[in-house]
């Protein structure tokens, strides 16, 4: 638990976040939330405003270490993922 508290405590002061640097932000994000949780495949998603299409802003391989552009998920295919 301390790990996880330590980890929000940092994200919650990075600079890129403040000055509204968002897609840095993202990287750091879900970089630190694989360490963090131990997994090896990170995913950041926002809804749309109907919350109809969600949309990936970015994704993250710990394995590869390498980011990704994702593409939106409709309202009908999110269920069969999720």
């Amino acid at each position: 638990m301390q790990c996880y508290l330590e980890t929000i405590e940092v994200l919650s002061k990075s600079v890129h976040l403040h000055e509204g640097e968002y897609e840095k932000f993202t990287r750091i994000l879900l970089e630190s939330a694989s360490s963090t949780l131990e997994c090896a495949r990170c995913n950041a998603w926002l809804f749309r405003k109907k919350q109809s299409v969600l949309d990936s802003l970015l994704s993250y391989s710990a394995i590869s270490n390498e980011f990704q552009q994702e593409g939106s998920l409709t309202k009908k295919s999110i269920t069969k993922i999720f």
